[in-house]
């Protein structure tokens, strides 16, 4: 009888093993039988048990071998798959980015817009209270006054007066905010003055917002609006002319700007 007592048993451990690198001769040997009854192993169990120690150790030796083997080739595998699949996730991400590039430029490219040309270079100059300037002044930026200059005053950006100023105004745009002003006041943009103040002198500008006093012409070749405090003291030269009620004005009013040939209207057809 050989060491298997259930053929099952034998059949399934050598089918276990049919795929393996085990050494199939010396498992038949072992389990083979001779029809005594007495097999390979059991005659060696009777006669040179030495042998079959060693024999079963070179069994084992080989079986862990294939053990490690097929773990080494598992291992192998599910890099090798790991890589394939980080291959196809670049290669996944570079063409959905390469899809975008080509996207963006096949946008048309925009025109940027012209910047906007200003005389001014966009700096600030300050005279602070308690501050006075015997002479004139003459600024590439804005100029914000707010102590006494004795002398004319030349901006290319805006000037705002808020102290003493005894000399004439030149700059793109103003706002007078002083008690009084004596002289001049010259833009090429709006010109504002604030209520309380006085100015003794022209305003010449494109468009004109006066809440104070002036003594002295008014030409804008713009709009002119004369607040409810407003009081004029000369003539008014303006494309139109917005007086509100309250406003003071001792002086020609004339729309020599104005759209409409106003003679024409009158002129028998």
């Amino acid at each position: 009888m050989g060491i298997f007592k259930d053929d099952d048993v034998k059949d399934e451990l050598m089918d276990g093993l049919d795929d393996a690198n085990v050494d199939k001769d010396l498992l038949s040997q072992i389990f083979a039988d001779d029809g005594s009854g007495d097999s390979e192993l059991e005659k060696a169990l009777e006669g040179d048990s030495d042998g079959l120690d060693e024999d079963l150790d070179a069994l084992l030796s080989e079986i862990e071998d294939i053990e490690e083997s097929a773990k080494a080739s598992v291992a192998k595998e599910t890099e090798k798959k790991a890589g394939v699949d980080a291959k196809k996730s670049d290669t996944k991400s570079f063409k959905k980015e390469d899809k975008k590039d080509k996207k963006n430029n096949d946008k048309p490219a925009k025109t940027p817009e012209p910047k906007k040309t200003s005389q001014s270079d966009g700096s600030l100059t300050i005279i602070s209270s308690g501050t006075t300037i015997n002479g004139g002044i003459s600024s590439d930026g804005d100029l914000d006054v707010a102590g006494t200059v004795n002398g004319d005053i030349e901006a290319k950006g805006k000037v705002v007066l808020g102290g003493a100023v005894m000399g004439s105004v030149i700059a793109a745009d103003i706002e007078v905010n002083t008690p009084r002003l004596e002289g001049s006041l010259n833009s090429e943009g709006n010109i504002a003055i604030s209520n309380e103040t006085v100015v003794i002198g022209d305003v010449t500008g494109v468009s004109a917002s006066i809440a104070g006093a002036v003594k002295g012409s008014v030409d804008v070749n713009g709009p002119v609006i004369l607040e409810e405090s407003a009081v004029i003291k000369g003539d008014i030269k303006a494309k139109s002319i917005q007086i509100k009620e309250g406003a003071i004005m001792d002086g020609r009013c004339v729309l020599s700007y104005s759209d409409v040939d106003i003679d024409e209207i009158f002129d028998e057809k």
